[in-house]
Order: C-alpha cells, then structure tokens, then sequence
C-alpha cells in the first residue's frame, strides 16, 4: 500500500480529545489534517478547499455523520467519508453506506486502523477501481462480487489481488460450485485490462470436434461449411482477458496449440499459414488435480507448467462454514430483486443454523439455487425450515443447533472487552465509547462473570 503524500484528511468530531488524537496520529502518518466539530463546520470547509477523504464521528449535535453524508452526496461531490461508530450506532452507519458512505470503523479501533481504511478510499477513488464489496471495521467482506470473511477466502482474495496487479497466467483449482468463474472475472476486473472484453471458454460444453475452430477461427474453405472466414475467441478476447474454464476438457491438439499461443502471443487460425499476433491474459479452471492428469498422461506437464505461475485454490463451502450466513443474505438480497413481489426478506433463527449444518456436496452454487427456492417458495417475511429442501433440513440436524454462527453474546462481550481495554480498564469512558450507559456495561459484564447464569 502507497505512503501518502500530502492528502488531506478531514477529521469531523465534536469530542476535542478524540479529534486532536486523530490529527496528531494522522499528521505523523504523512496527511495534512484539518478538523471540524461539526457536520455543518465541516461542510463550510468542503467548501473552502480540497479534500481527499472525510473521517466523521455518526453522533454530533446539529448535523451529524449520516446526515452528513446526505448532505455531500446531494450536493454531488465526491469526496469519500468514513464514518466512526459506537456500539450502539452501528445500524445508523451500516445506513448511510447504502446511502454512500465508503466503510465505518466502530469504536474503540487502533488508530493505524483509520489510517489504513483512509488509504483504501483515497486509491480507490482516484483509481476509479470497480467496488470491492463491502467493509465491516475496515475488513474486506468481499471483492468483486465474491464474498467471504473466512480465513481461507481471505487468503484467495489476497492472492486474487496480487495476481490481477500483473499479467500470470493463472490456474484456478477448485470442485464444481466453488465459483471459479466469478474469481477469474474479479482478476479481470481489478486488473489493467478490464476495459477490454473478458471472454469466458467452457472446455467442458464444446463439442471437440467444433473447439479448436472456436479457440482459434478459420479461414474460408478450411472444412465443410467453413463459408467465411471467422476470427476465433483467442482474438475476441484481445487486450482482455481470456477465461478457459475446465481445462482438461481440451484434446492433444488443442492443449499443444494453446501452448504455443501463449508461448509465441499468437495463434493461426485453422487452414492459415500465417500466425496472428495477440495479445491476452491467461486464466484457467479445472475441479481436478492437474497433476494427476498429468501423471496420468492426459495433460501436457509443459502445459500445466504454463498455466500453474499463480494457483489460486478455491476451499469447498464446507471449509469456510462461517461464510454461510454471509452467502445466504448476499443470495437472498440478490434474489429480491429477482423477484420484487416475494414478502422474504430474512431467515428464521432455525432456517439459519440448519444452512450452516448442511455439508452443501453443490457448495456455493447448490446454496444460492436454494436461497432462491426458499424465497420463492415463502409466502412471509421469514424463510423458515419448512421452505428449505428436504436433503437440507434432513442433513446434520444434530450440528445445528451447535454449528458456527457467532451469537451476538460473543459479539457484545468483544465490543466491551475492546472498550475497557482501549480506556485501560475506566468503565465510565469504555460505556461513553459504546455509547450505553455505565449500568447496562456493568450488567454486561456481570453476564459474562457468571457464565451468563442469569439469562
């Protein structure tokens, strides 16, 4: 990530302390700093200069951080702002990022924390990159349509990223359902060439005898009922990127030919003499081992060499459990506006657990298709057990009621536990930081001593 130089960084806050804290951490980061008490204060200074990101507090008097907000999007600027939360406010920020806010942090946070999300706005709104997803505290919660919290899809987007900062060739591995497709299209779409197309290939559904025309073209009279001549998709997809879905697909002499175009950066087309020059980025997808087939005889070793400079291995649904619950309201947002006239509009407690349990043998794919089944299906505002499949209510029901959603327990007791750790321990300060009174903390706290006994 780039050092900043010189960007200028507004502070809205109405707490003096706090707001002087954040000038002193950011100016020593390499950001010109300014500061306002107020949203009204900090619109007069929009006014008067440039400002590259807004970093407001959500509850001030008068004018606060989600009106803010509004307030600059109505007046079509676009300056990016970055809202700070407490506990109790958290649903007044998750708003106005639906109404345009880049991200939120809540309190307490580290303040290389503010620092780091400041500098994900300033680039990505000079960048003018596509929108990476949402953001909770700062976190990716996806990328380019993917999403994920889970550690291992935070390693694929972190590969994901590197790899569309260069042209690598790319072999993505992963089993029918993982989302290969979507990955290859993030690559393409953070990376230098997304203004050119993204031509997808699916090895598997071309008929071999028809592929190597497809791949590569022909010229007029190069077989029966070859009329015209006709450029082939290694030249549509020139300056993009190509996407050669299930790869193992390809015969002997399609894969030797594919090695030679990314070998020699071009291709000749079938019943030509002459090799046309082009210019693509390689991405492939197979759901097998490739070195199996390799060791098997059915794939070229020199082409997998090729292929394999970055591997991207994409886990199975099962392996990222507690990316469920963020699947299933992401496919059920997606699905409402599919079909505006279903009342569904979230799970039911039990229709939650059970999606967590099922071991989804379809993974991701084979959730999205049922989310779209329930809703369909739900005549309420509930997706409840009796609107889910058979094999999904039946399967693991004794994990269920265990299986790994965070209860909001846990998610209060580390709010509070990061509370009294960032006021060292003063429960006045640590309550005014989650914006409860000094009684419902202590209350908390009681809970958890007691093993939460009492509820």
């Amino acid at each position: 990530m780039s050092t900043p130089s010189g960007d200028h960084v507004l502070v809205v806050d109405d707490d003096p302390n706090m707001a002087r804290l954040l000038v002193r951490h950011l100016a020593r980061t390499g950001y010109r700093v300014t500061s306002a008490d107020s949203g009204t204060t900090a619109l007069e200074q929009l006014a008067a200069g440039d400002v590259d990101v807004i970093l407001s507090d959500v509850h001030m008097p008068g004018l606060d951080g989600v009106g803010l907000v509004e307030e600059i999007r109505q007046r079509g600027l676009g300056v990016p702002i970055i809202l700070m939360t407490a506990f109790g406010t958290i649903d007044k920020a998750v708003d106005a990022m639906r109404h345009g806010a880049f991200d939120y942090i809540s309190k307490p946070f580290p303040l290389e924390r503010a620092a780091r999300t400041i500098r994900r706005a300033i680039e990505k709104s000079r960048a003018d990159l596509p929108d990476l997803g949402p953001t909770v505290d700062g976190e990716d919660t996806g990328i380019a349509g993917i999403v994920g919290i889970s550690a291992p899809m935070r390693r694929v987007f972190q590969l994901l990223k590197q790899a569309a900062r260069t042209d690598a060739t790319v072999l993505i591995n992963g089993a029918s359902g993982t989302g290969k497709e979507l990955v290859a299209k993030a690559i393409h779409e953070l990376s230098a060439r997304r203004e050119e197309p993204c031509v997808v290939i699916d090895c598997s559904a071309m008929p071999e005898t028809l592929l190597e025309s497809e791949l590569f073209g022909y010229l007029r009279g190069a077989f029966t009922g070859a009329d015209k001549d006709r450029p082939g998709l290694f030249e549509h997809a020139r300056g993009g990127t190509l996407f050669l879905d299930e790869i193992t697909c390809l015969s002997s002499s399609a894969q030797a030919k594919l090695l030679r175009a990314i070998e020699d950066h071009s291709i000749r087309r079938l019943g030509s003499t002459k090799r046309v020059r082009i210019d693509v980025r390689y991405v492939a997808a197979a759901n097998v081992d490739l070195q199996q087939e390799v060791r098997a005889g059915r794939f070229r070793e020199d082409l997998f060499f090729r292929l394999n400079v970055v591997q991207i291995e994409l886990p199975a649904l099962r392996e990222r459990q507690e990316d469920i619950p963020l699947l299933a309201e992401h496919f059920l947002k997606l699905g409402r506006a599919r079909y505006p006239s279903s009342q569904a509009s979230c799970f039911e407690t039990d229709a939650m657990r059970q999606l967590v349990a099922y071991e989804w043998p379809g993974n991701v794919r084979e959730l999205a298709n049922v989310v779209e089944r329930a809703l369909v299906l739900c005549p309420e505002s509930k997706i409840g057990l009796q609107h889910l499949p058979r094999a999904v209510r039946a399967g693991n029901a004794a994990n269920a009621q265990t299986a790994g959603i965070p209860q909001l327990k846990s998610l209060v007791d580390e709010h509070i536990y990061r509370a009294l750790r960032a006021t060292d321990g003063n429960r006045t300060a640590a309550a005014k930081l989650l914006g409860i009174d000094r009684r419902t903390l202590q209350r908390h706290m009681k809970r958890a001593a007691d093993g939460d006994q009492d509820t």
